[in-house]
């Protein structure tokens, strides 16, 4: 009996102490900014230095030989080229109580507007619209003055949760929802264009002034999903790299409309549906700094952002005359890029 006793005493210890000796889980440390009031808004803004590219603002060509009916080798396309302009991103933060997870609303706004003004001598040079109706129809012309104009908006929403991988390093994963308006204008006017079909049809060519104006509008909303990453270089001193990408279902609402003083060549509306991604990139340095007894956080930050807009630009072009009623999409992509100067507050 007593053989039986100790048996049960001796086991009853060894699985306390092999229960004592398994540790207990430990997530990664959460690396969220603490300030001593605990759980406090922070509140953001952005100054935004972009311009915009696309491979789908072309106006027209010039060839460098009178009289031409078709580009040849001296041929150069001329294309709109947008100007560096201003914008901003303002945003607003939460902290949980949660294990460190956080909150973020931010809105991003810009605008940008380009002009592409071109002039030939005839008896030097041919100028062929790229914009107007097929060349058999709209042949050449003797310049075109054009403008384009951009107004860009996202309004982002995130979950994530910031935590340290080792000592100088952080990520901050997260995933949310994004609203984009993305609208595009393009309004072209070619001067002197000698139209085939009206010399045919015994009306006035050339035409002295033939107007095109494009619209390209959309709006979506869909699911975002990010990576922050943050390395500390020294004290107060931080660089940063961040990745986010976007799927958004949206409208497109598009118009196409061609005409002279007199006549209407073109004029077409287009709405449908479509899925559309983005990609954004940013990279830069951080300073940081807790105030006032640790009762307020302060970081600046300088950097470069790359935003790209898949299969954004979506102008309609004509095929040719046989077929009057094709055309396609130009289907190129909108990309926004430039240098953005930040202050983050946390109270």
């Amino acid at each position: 009996m007593r053989t039986y006793v100790t048996t049960l005493c001796l086991l009853a210890g060894a699985s306390l102490m092999a229960s004592e000796s398994v540790p207990e889980k430990i997530y990664n440390q959460s690396d969220r900014c603490e300030v001593k009031r605990g759980f406090g808004p922070t509140a953001y803004a952005d100054m935004l230095y972009w311009t915009a590219t696309s491979d789908g603002w072309n106006v027209g060509i010039v060839d460098h030989a009178p009289s031409s009916t078709t580009p040849t080798r001296s041929a150069r396309v001329k294309e709109i080229d947008p100007k560096w302009e201003f914008g901003w991103r303002v945003g607003l933060g939460w902290d949980l109580s949660y294990d460190g997870w956080d909150l973020d609303l931010n809105w991003t706004h810009f605008g940008d507007k380009a002009s592409e003004n071109v002039h030939i001598d005839p008896s030097k040079k041919t100028f062929f619209p790229s914009r107007s109706l097929p060349s058999a129809l709209m042949n050449t012309a003797s310049g075109a003055k054009s403008s384009w104009h951009l107004h860009f908006d996202t309004l982002d929403f995130s979950f994530g949760r910031a935590f340290q991988v080792d000592k100088s390093f952080s990520i901050r994963p997260s995933m949310g929802l994004r609203a984009a308006r993305i609208q595009q204008s393009l309004k072209v006017n070619y001067e002197n264009v000698v139209s085939l079909l009206n010399q045919q049809l015994g009306l006035p060519s050339p035409i002295p002034t033939l107007h095109v104006y494009e619209d390209n509008d959309f709006w979506g909303l869909g699911i975002l999903a990010g990576l922050d990453t943050r390395w500390v270089l020294c004290k107060h001193f931080n660089l940063y790299a961040d990745a986010m990408g976007s799927l958004l279902w949206g409208d497109f609402d598009q118009s196409n409309k061609t005409h002279s003083e007199s006549q209407t060549f073109v004029h077409m509306k287009d709405d449908y549906q479509a899925i559309r991604g983005n990609l954004d990139l940013a990279a830069g340095f951080l300073w940081d700094w807790y105030l006032a007894k640790r009762r307020v956080y302060l970081a600046l930050n300088v950097g470069y952002e790359y935003h790209i807009w898949f299969n954004q630009n979506q102008f309609d072009t004509f095929d040719n005359v046989l077929a009057g009623g094709n055309f396609y999409k130009e289907a190129s992509n909108l990309s926004l890029t430039g240098l953005v100067l930040g202050m983050r507050l946390k109270f």
